[in-house]
Formats: C-alpha cells, structure tokens, sequence
C-alpha cells in the first residue's frame, strides 16, 4: 500500500534501507525491520541494501526521496543513516522509522 503521494500526483511509498555486512546481523536486521513496518500497518514497496560489494544503495534512495517517490523508510537502527543522510531524508520531507527507536 503505498503510503501518501507526491506533489506530482506520483504515489509515495514506504520502503527498508539495510547496511548488510554480517551474515547473522543480516537476518536479524530484515526480520527487526520487516515486522516494524508490519506493526506500523506499512507495506514496504522496495528495499534498498548497502553491502562492502555495493554502497550506492543509499544515493539510489536519496535520489527517490528527492524525487517525491518515498514517504518513509524503516531502518534498523536510525545509526544506519549518516547523520547528513538522515536529514537530507527529513529535508525531503520522508518520515525515517527505527525498529530500535529514534537517536
């Protein structure tokens, strides 16, 4: 369900943002991230993913938020974010929601 809409008439949605860089930690970030977005009643649309073989996830996602096309993204963990990353999100007007709670 997408969540909100752009000012061009485009849907905005809801979608993860994961840094995977441990196995273990991997799941463990999907599952905590997948089922806050669950508890707060979003579907997510995409997942965006950085790993040591691919960082640019994270600019791909800018880019969609500076575009209109997100309206949230459910992290992990808020530290996931750069602390520019994360405001530049908010500036965007994008909603960040963190399984663990907010900084």
């Amino acid at each position: 369900m997408p969540e909100g809409n752009s000012m061009n008439g485009a849907p905005r949605r809801a979608v993860a943002y994961y840094r995977l860089f441990v196995p273990r930690a991997d799941a463990r970030q999907r599952l905590r991230v997948r089922g806050h977005a669950a508890r707060l009643g979003l579907e997510l649309a995409a997942e965006y993913s950085d790993s040591w073989a691919d960082a640019l996830a994270l600019a791909r996602l800018l880019r969609a938020a500076r575009a209109g096309e997100v309206a949230v993204v459910v992290v992990d963990d808020e530290s996931r974010l750069g602390t520019a990353e994360s405001a530049a999100l908010r500036a965007a007007g994008v909603r960040v929601e963190s399984a663990a709670g907010t900084r």
